[in-house]
């Protein structure tokens, strides 16, 4: 037996299709007789006589390998000759969401504040300035006039704040986790 994925990593929110090729037709090989770690594997389906499908879908907020095995003597082929075992498959899988840290500024401060330097905790991709929100004694602040730079795949500037703040008041800069285009690379 054959044991193959569509995809050789895993992230957040996405599957791979576990693929099992036999040398020969079996009617009794079924879903139990895989052992899968670092996710949960379902849809067991029937391609043809030596071919199934299955969805493998990593556990959530994990970095653990999953791995398929399929040890030998579990099914049979149709003139009941026992499988022999397969090589083991393994994926690496990270599904762990990056964390996101800004610089630290003094409170309170009596100047607008132009520049804040962003860290994740690994890298990412598709951080922009539409992922954040600045508020203002709680009320929406126009952040059409900042720009943000990256200085390398972990590390960004967030430019031109001043023209956002510079009104008296409590602002509170927000990374929006949802909806945002970030994730890790």
């Amino acid at each position: 037996i054959i044991v193959s994925s569509d995809k050789s990593s895993l992230k957040s929110g996405q599957t791979a299709v576990i693929t099992f090729t036999l040398s020969e037709g079996s009617t009794d090989f079924a879903i139990g007789d895989i052992q899968a770690t670092g996710g949960t594997l379902s849809a067991l389906t029937t391609v043809s006589a030596t071919s199934y499908n299955a969805i493998f879908t990593p556990t959530p907020s994990s970095t653990i390998t999953a791995t398929f095995n399929v040890a030998g003597n579990t099914f049979t082929d149709a003139a009941g000759n026992n499988n022999t075992a397969a090589a083991q498959l393994s994926i690496s899988v990270d599904t762990v969401a990056p964390t996101a840290n800004f610089s630290p500024i003094t409170t309170p401060t009596s100047t607008s504040i132009n520049i804040i330097q962003i860290n994740f905790s690994e890298a990412i991709i598709g951080f922009d300035s539409t992922d954040l929100t600045l508020t203002r004694n709680g009320n929406a602040v126009s952040l059409n006039s900042i720009s943000v730079t990256t200085l390398n795949t972990y590390s960004y500037t967030i430019n031109n704040l001043a023209s956002a703040n510079s009104i008296d008041g409590t602002y509170v800069l927000t990374l929006n986790a949802s909806g945002s285009g970030v994730t890790d690379n």
